[in-house]
């Protein structure tokens, strides 16, 4: 099955930083763990779409960030 992709590039840089913000206080160790856990696999989450170009969630509710080519 081919995923069409609806991830634009604006988007994509968002989740890019988001992914840092997530990340780098929990391997400096400012959040506690349970609340790392959860924080991490967001940030993997969201690195799939970013890698990807595709967002389930997007798919899901028919939306687009990606401009038509």
């Amino acid at each position: 099955m081919q995923l069409k992709k609806n991830v634009g590039f604006l988007d994509q840089l968002v989740r890019a930083i988001l992914i840092v913000d997530l990340i780098v206080p929990c391997l400096l160790g400012f959040i506690p763990s349970f609340l790392a856990y959860v924080m991490i696999t967001l940030a993997f989450a969201l690195a799939i779409g970013c890698v990807t170009g595709y967002c389930w969630l997007y798919g899901a509710i028919q939306f687009s960030t990606r401009q038509p080519t």
